[in-house]
């Protein structure tokens, strides 16, 4: 019988894993609380995080 082979999981893709849990986890528990915050406050983090770095002023 064959082994499976385990991937080797990083520690960056742990890290960026945690980061993406604790980011639905803060919209649901926005969610519950009231629905336009979640929606507002979800979109701003995304963009944030979507936008390049800035370069030295």
């Amino acid at each position: 019988m064959k082994k499976l082979k385990v991937p080797k999981i990083s520690e960056e893709t742990i890290r960026e894993t945690c980061l993406v849990a604790g980011f639905f986890m803060l919209e649901i528990g926005l969610w519950m609380i009231y629905t336009p915050a979640a929606f507002l406050i979800g979109g701003v983090i995304l963009m944030w995080l979507g936008l390049p770095p800035r370069r030295g002023n």
